[in-house]
């Protein structure tokens, strides 16, 4: 059964208190998947798609993808052009077209209504508008007035006489009793009201309208009626007409109304919004964000975000956040901003990388314009002391702005040790402090109006500052670039505490440390963010990417007024739990509680400006310098998305055969045997940020636990069982909420016929009837046997009393009998018994002998042979004629000598019976017999058949007369239908093995190309010192392949999985190989996450993805390995692909990016591949492989998994390469056993 999740009714708006072009705004156009950039309508369904109209047809978007519905998929459309959108509280969603009459599409299947289709033939009208009133659909027409659809009747509308043959563009309706009154908008008559059959006109000639083209049309809350028209928008209130100044001579293409009041316009000159909190209008165009500015529909959606539905910019999402930004388009006079300092409540100063102080007040920025200048373009500093002068650093010196508005400037010449200043702060003393990038520190001694300096000759441990941090207790924490920390103790004016790599630092770069509430001193490194707790006697604790922290490098720290922890980074602003750090330091859990915010969250520019502080503002704000503006946060204020997003299975793949989303919800999935993969196709529906879902799933039936995945909407499932399985799904949005229902869909693979029970079964009562059968014959025999020794009884009970030696001689000739009679049961078993090993047998060279073997159990047999009949020769060939346990010479008979013996059994399929030859011949000397070997006395000739068919006959021959009974011809008979059946298994074996062997001949060539191509062990040991490989494939040729090459001093390995396995996955071995060889040494592509979205690129291309249907591609992970003076310099890339690294005797794990190469992929621009740099040391272990190591099944189906395999890394990682690979290889075997490998596996080890 299929399940899926509704959305609550719980929604959003865009928060009025912020600036219309403060808000995010995400775009799509043709580039991510949009069949045109001009849309006419956009809407979202109740269950959550959103749906566009287009002149190109209609639109499916869950914020991933988009799905297109045109004429090809949709054959009663006489064009693809659509037009509006319309939902009833029945889930359906009418479509208006241009010119192909109504659609309707219900649970994602369609119906249309048009001149054809209908039984009143509805005319294929334009449809300009759609609402239902009073459960009747009323349709406005271009040039035809409005038609009512109502119990499956077309009607046309009468009511308004004047406007049967005009364009109708908009209605609006609200019901209210009998006073219910709707709204018309028309082309050039103005708008109409229609209530109880009364009709009133507004128009320009009555002074109620700028212009009778009325083009959007609201009733808001209010009851107020705002009307939008080709010259701007008239306000109807009580009858009283208002014309809007700020829209006058404007086009208005749509109104709309939000949860907060918000009135929205969209309009041929931009998005305007009349705010409900101050009743003015404001506009969002090409001059402060919006890609163009005419918006032709704009529609809400349910998590509060606005849709925009564009000309010629495709389709746009405006959305809140967390964050205020300010950026150049609100006026900042860079893009990146490099300080920023709070000059009094509300405002603030921004120094800019242009030389300009913006002033930003009340969300409104300007500029501050100084009497003097500063010779540069960068303004590294800017500080408020707490006597009212502010201070502004550059490098070019220091600009000093009183609390009178005098301005200084200080330089080398005024006693500065150094013009290049980075950081101001002032001390518990009242001092000023400056940090130089070349001078150390400079103190300015304001009693004494003079600097004084504090450098390495102090005891200073570096004169590259990059940070000052005031204490409590009067001292200073100096972060430098490559000597550390500094604990200077302003009283005694020495450096009391330093903290380096020696001390257990990451790094001696620095950016900034801070001591918090809690008395932890917390450093921001280019290598982690550590923490030095009293509490943990003084440990250094370093929180890095290789422990589960989300970054590597923070540049700032501030702790809020919840003593929640916040710094800056370059992938988005971290906050951290503090409850977390307690616990943390009092040994209750081994991670911190970490929480990333970024684009998802509001932010303009997720990537902070990097070694620049951030702001605490006095009312506890945040404010992020970033490469694009600033970011401001309210952490007492943050909200969360706590809708559930519906998620939904899209498509299920079995091989080549699609069941999409209508088919998965009602119909019993029968797959057939033999299906070799199942892909599925799934989607949640959270608008917010789609990028960052994250969907759990799982094959109840195969997989024990749920399997997460960040953003990735495919499952694929390989060899699977025959037997009943459910695909189930659900999704979490941004925030991790997940769905409240989880999507699934059952489906049953069918099993071939020998694996079901009806076959066991049929074969259990074959066997039963054979042993019924033989038990039949033999008791009929009996019976008979037993009626002639009644009758001989009866002879001979008259003399009984005459001749009673006669009877005790007749009694053991009656117990001979019974005795041959057992003995005939036996050799009935013994004949089953042989079959069986004669069928078993499949070469004819074997079969002669075994029956040989097996006859003489049962009869005297000094002569045997097997004649086989050569159509082409005519001939009956006797290949191998056993005689006394040897093998005589091959002979044959003529199939024309009728009189010979073997010819008159097999021509007249008859069986022969002499037990005396030489009167036989000597009665019929027209036959002859065939001298061979010895002179036989007694002999058998039984024909071979099969099928009505005779292929050949049996003889057995003794040098003994009377040798054999008619018995003897009936065991014979039986035999020789077993001997017709292995002939021709035996037959048909041979065809098979030449055809395997042709085969394997041309699978074992495509070996041989394969092998030529993979890295030899000579250049594997020019590149790695110490390294093992394990390459099995699954079949003789993989689809696994390893690759390496050295090129201008970078070595670059890759453990590459193709698609399939055999030749197939060879095939596309060659092709991954090829390219990247051409992308590394012709292209020069070094960058490994380039060199993966290169090859996802020529992949694709050298398929022609974008033309067929084809989802081939190949898994990978690649390492560029650089030697430099700090270590091995690994730059890591992925496609589903992990790599893992020894390190303090554990294993740490990439991973690569949830996106394979080649196959469908999201043509977003932000989806490209991520690299990850790390220096290791000298002797380090690094792990490469495939997933057919992890995914190699135990006889019951349980697969290894990748925790058993870091498990065994960490046991092994200190041992040398040959014995890693010989545990490795035992691990594998002891876990499969019996059962077959599943897929290719190719796993690598280097030693650095």
């Amino acid at each position: 059964m299929f399940f899926y999740a509704f959305f609550s009714t719980v929604s959003f708006a865009l928060d009025p208190q912020k600036k219309i072009s403060h808000y995010i705004l995400d775009q799509w156009t043709t580039r991510d998947g949009l069949p045109t950039n001009t849309l006419n309508h956009v809407y979202q369904s109740k269950d959550g798609f959103i749906w566009a109209s287009t002149y190109s047809g209609l639109i499916r978007f869950d914020g991933a993808e988009f799905k297109i519905f045109d004429k090809k998929n949709l054959p009663y459309l006489t064009n693809s052009s659509m037009s509006s959108l319309y939902q009833t509280k029945d889930d359906s969603l009418w479509i208006g077209t241009h010119g192909s009459g109504l659609i309707v599409q219900k649970n994602h299947n369609f119906n249309a209504y048009t001149s054809i289709t209908t039984k009143d033939n509805f005319p294929n009208y334009a449809i300009e508008t759609i609402i239902n009133i009073n459960n009747s659909l009323w349709i406005g027409t271009r040039g035809n007035g409005i038609m009512l659809y109502k119990d499956g009747l077309f009607t046309p509308f009468k009511g308004i006489p004047e406007i049967n043959s005009i364009s109708i563009n908009e209605f609006q309706y609200r019901e209210n009793g009998a006073s219910s009154t709707v709204w018309i908008g028309t082309e050039g008559k103005g708008l109409f009201s229609y209530q109880n059959e009364i009709i009133e006109k507004y128009n320009v000639e009555n002074g109620l309208l700028s212009n009778d083209v009325v083009t959007g049309l609201l009733l808001d809350q209010s009851n107020t009626l705002w009307v939008g028209t080709i010259n701007g928008v008239n306000c109807i209130r009580n009858g009283n007409s208002e014309l809007i100044k700020e829209l006058e001579g404007i086009t208005i293409n749509d109104i709309l109304e939000d949860k907060e009041g918000s009135i929205w316009f969209a309009t041929s000159a931009g998005l305007y919004r009349r705010n409900p909190l101050t009743k003015k209008y404001e506009v969002l165009n090409t001059e402060n964000g919006l890609p163009h500015n005419n918006v032709m529909h704009i529609s809400t959606d349910r998590e509060g975000n606005l849709w925009l539905a564009m000309y010629r910019a495709g389709l746009i999402c405006l959305k809140d956040g967390n964050f205020v930004n300010y950026t150049v388009q609100q006026g900042l006079a860079s893009v990146s901003v490099s300080s920023i300092a709070e000059i009094e409540k509300n405002t603030y100063w921004v120094g800019s990388d242009a030389g300009i102080i913006n002033t930003i007040t009340n969300q409104n920025i300007g500029v501050h314009a100084l009497k003097k200048t500063l010779s540069t373009d960068r303004l590294r500093s800017i500080f408020k002391d707490r006597e009212g002068n502010t201070w502004v650093g550059s490098y070019t010196g220091i600009l000093r702005i009183s609390a009178d508005g005098s301005e200084k400037v200080f330089t080398t010449a005024d006693g500065l040790t150094d013009n290049q200043v980075r950081i101001i702060t002032q001390a518990k003393n009242g001092n000023i402090w400056v940090g130089t990038r070349g001078g150390g520190l400079n103190e300015y001694i304001s009693s004494e109006q003079k600097w004084t300096s504090f450098t390495k000759e102090n005891g200073l441990t570096s004169n590259f500052i990059m940070g000052i941090e005031p204490t409590k207790d009067g001292n200073l924490v100096v972060s430098t670039n490559d000597a550390g920390v500094n604990i200077i103790n302003l009283k005694t004016r020495k450096v009391s505490k330093i903290y380096t790599q020696t001390e257990g630092l990451p790094s001696n770069l620095a950016f900034s440390a801070r001591y918090d509430s809690k008395n932890i001193l917390w450093i921001c490194a280019n290598s982690g963010l550590v923490a030095i707790a009293p509490t943990n006697t003084n440990k250094v604790n370093i929180f890095s990417l290789s422990n589960g922290f989300p970054v590597d490098a923070v540049y700032s720290i501030h702790e809020d007024n919840n003593n929640d922890l916040w710094l800056s980074s370059s992938q988005g602003v971290i906050r951290i739990d503090r409850n977390s750090v307690t616990e943390y330091f009092e040994g209750k859990r081994k991670k911190i509680k970490t929480e990333i915010f970024d684009r998802s969250d509001g932010m303009k520019e997720e990537e902070c400006t990097g070694a620049v502080p951030f702001l605490k503002d006095s009312q506890g704000r945040m404010w992020f310098p970033t490469i694009g503006g600033i970011s401001m946060i309210n952490p007492t204020k943050i909200s969360k998305n706590l809708l559930p997003p519906p998620v939904y299975i899209l498509n299920m793949a079995v091989d080549s055969t699609d069941y999409p989303f209508p088919s998965l919800k009602k119909e019993k999935i029968v797959i057939e045997a033999g299906t070799k993969r199942i892909v599925f196709h799934f989607t949640g529906l959270s608008l917010v940020s789609p990028s960052n879902m994250h969907f759990k799933y799982r094959l109840k039936g195969f997989d024990d636990d749920w399997i997460e995945v960040t953003n990735e909407r495919d499952a694929r499932y390989t060899g699977l069982l025959p037997k009943k399985y459910t695909f189930e799904v659900i999704a979490a949005n941004n925030d991790g909420v997940w769905s409240d229902r989880i999507a699934s869909v059952t489906f049953r693979i069918k099993p071939f016929f020998y694996q079901t029970a009806y076959f066991w079964i049929a074969l259990v009562i074959l066997f039963l009837i054979l042993v019924w059968l033989a038990y039949r014959y033999q008791v009929g025999r009996i019976k008979r046997q037993n009626i002639k020794l009644e009758e001989m009884v009866k002879q001979r009970t008259a003399e009984i009393n005459h001749q009673k030696q006669e009877i005790e001689s007749q009694r053991d000739r009656i117990e001979k009998q019974r005795q041959a009679i057992s003995e005939s049961y036996q050799q009935i078993h013994k004949v089953g018994e042989i079959g069986q090993k004669i069928t078993a047998k499949l070469q004819t060279d074997t079969l002669a002998q075994t029956i040989y073997q097996n006859i003489l159990t049962l009869m005297s047999v000094e002569s045997f042979g097997i004649g086989i009949y050569k159509k082409k020769q005519k001939k009956i060939v006797f290949k191998n004629y056993i005689e006394h346990g040897e093998l005589l010479p091959v002979h044959s008979d003529s199939i024309t000598q009728t009189n010979y013996l073997s010819v008159e059994s097999f021509t007249q399929r008859k069986a022969i019976l002499i037990n005396d030859v030489n009167d036989y011949f000597a009665k019929n000397t027209e036959k002859e017999y065939i001298d061979i070997g010895k002179i036989s006395q007694s002999l058998i000739y039984v024909p071979l058949v099969i099928n009505e068919k005779t292929v050949g006959v049996l003889t057995v021959q003794s040098f003994q007369k009377n040798a054999y009974t008619k018995e003897d011809v009936v065991i014979l008979e039986a035999l020789a239908a077993y001997i017709s059946i292995a002939q021709s298994n035996a037959k048909s074996y041979e065809i098979i093995q030449e055809k395997n062997r042709n085969i394997t001949d041309s699978i074992r060539y495509a070996l041989t190309i394969q092998q030529a191509v993979l890295p030899t062990p000579e250049e594997m040991n020019q590149l790695f010192d110490d390294y093992f490989v394990i390459f099995k494939p699954k079949d003789i040729v993989s689809g696994d392949f390893y690759w390496t090459v050295n090129y201008k001093g970078k070595t670059f390995v890759a453990i590459v999985d193709c698609t399939g396995h055999g030749v197939p996955g060879g095939f596309m071995s060659m092709i991954g190989n090829a390219l990247l060889n051409e992308i590394v040494t012709i292209q020069r592509i070094f960058s490994p996450a380039a060199i993966l979205e290169k090859l996802h690129q020529d992949v694709r291309a050298a398929l022609q993805q974008d033309k067929a249907k084809n989802d081939d591609g190949m898994d990978i992970s690649i390492l560029c390995l650089d030697k430099t003076e700090e270590g091995n310099k690994i730059t890591f890339a992925g496609a589903k692909q992990a790599i893992y690294y020894a390190e303090n005797n554990k294993i740490i794990k990439l991973k690569g990016d949830r996106m394979s190469i080649g196959g469908r992929r999201s043509k977003r621009k932000e989806d490209t591949f991520t690299e990850t740099t790390i220096i290791l040391q000298d002797k380090t272990m690094v792990y490469m492989m495939s997933d057919g190591f992890q995914d190699q099944a135990d006889a019951e189906g349980k697969k290894i998994g990748s925790n058993r395999i870091i498990e065994q890394f960490e046991k092994i990682e200190q041992f040398p390469t040959t014995t890693q690979k010989q545990e490795l290889e035992l691990l594998l075997e002891q876990h499969q056993h019996t059962a077959p490998q599943r897929d290719d596996i190719t796993l690598l080890g280097i030693r650095l």
